[in-house]
């Protein structure tokens, strides 16, 4: 989240809420819990952005690095001031690019909305 031009990163759950975990044998009275979290926004003073950890797992074409969460974070400190079509233009760029000719190894999902 970006508000009043300073980043503030909140943390998550570790807990997923997809995928094959329903699979697995569980445990009787086994339940997943989530933390309810409440921030303060500013009218017109906020980004937020949600992300899945698919796009911080790609790996790049030369070295088998993965993106990384710094590297996202610095291409949304660049762009988060730009509209959102724009934004969507450089942060698809930049995942292009870092993948050069690899196939794509994860879903890679972005959520981003201004307040």
């Amino acid at each position: 989240m970006f508000q009043n031009d300073k980043i503030n990163y909140i943390e998550q759950d570790k807990n997923s809420i997809g995928g094959i975990h329903h699979l697995r044998k569980k445990k009787k009275n086994t339940e997943k819990k989530f933390t309810t979290k409440t921030i303060n926004l500013d009218q017109n003073k906020t980004s937020v952005y949600m992300f899945s950890d698919g796009i911080v797992d790609q790996f790049d074409e030369n070295n088998r690095k993965k993106f990384s969460r710094k590297r996202l974070k610095e291409i949304l400190q660049r762009v988060y001031k730009l509209p959102m079509d724009k934004q969507k233009e450089e942060l698809q760029t930049a995942t292009k690019n870092w993948q050069g000719n690899n196939r794509q190894t994860d879903d890679i999902t972005i959520i981003g909305f201004k307040i």
